[in-house]
């Protein structure tokens, strides 16, 4: 026998192996109850050690699903946290002067775009402001 350890893939390997080698053998084949005893051994490791196999790989795919999970919810909270910094600056803008489009926009919906024209033409104060509101929102 040699000092170097075996691989667990390689003591499966040699487990079945023995439980084949074994599984034909009559009760008069057995040399004494210690060999019925390791092929029994054998079967019930490599079974156990199929099931753990499965477990592990499981388990594994259980871990990677949910850091995939969390993946995508820190995405959606960076993209919901943008939506907000955008939304607050909008209503910032809006805050800083909030008459003017929406007196034109009264305007544009009650008269039409000719009397919202017309307003801007004999309000050139409002047309200036106006002009920077919409340049601060570009």
């Amino acid at each position: 026998m040699t000092d170097t350890p075996m691989t667990p893939a390689a003591a499966l390997t040699r487990l079945r192996q023995y439980g084949e080698r074994t599984s034909t053998w009559s009760i008069a084949t057995y040399n004494d109850g210690t060999e019925k005893a390791l092929h029994e051994i054998a079967l019930t490791l490599a079974a156990e050690v199929n099931r753990l196999s499965d477990d592990m790989t499981g388990a594994c795919l259980a871990r990677y699903e949910e850091e995939q999970d969390a993946d995508r919810l820190r995405l959606a909270l960076a993209s919901a946290q943008r939506g907000r910094r955008e939304l607050r600056a909008r209503v910032t803008e809006l805050e800083a002067n909030p008459a003017l489009e929406y007196v034109l926009e009264l305007v544009k919906t009650s008269l039409g775009d000719d009397a919202a024209e017309q307003l801007l033409d004999y309000n050139p104060d409002l047309a200036n402001a106006l002009a920077a509101a919409q340049e601060r929102t570009r």
